[in-house]
């Protein structure tokens, strides 16, 4: 996947979640009605979406706490792929 269709497969997630510019939306509302590679990305991860929220064997535990923390780790390896990240950075914590 080239890294312009990971930018447009984030852009789907963001659709997905309603955290899209107004003016980005209408773009991808075009795409999602002249596009079948595109209707296939966003099925995807709709389905994805769909999943993670019927998966739950807990019942009350909120989803989007849950992508949230998804999508920091994909986000994570996505950087770590591309090397933003390095690989063996020292961490430190500090005590209060």
């Amino acid at each position: 996947m080239s890294e312009d269709e990971q930018s447009l497969a984030w852009w789907w997630i963001d659709y997905l979640e309603n955290e899209m510019d107004p003016g980005v939306e209408k773009d991808l509302e075009f795409l999602l009605q002249n596009c079948e590679q595109d209707r296939s990305t966003f099925e995807y991860f709709r389905l994805i979406r769909e999943w993670l929220r019927f998966s739950d064997p807990i019942g009350d535990w909120p989803i989007e706490e849950r992508l949230t923390r998804v999508r920091c780790k994909v986000m994570r390896e996505i950087a770590r792929e591309h090397q933003l990240v390095p690989e063996n950075r020292a961490t430190k914590f500090l005590s209060v």
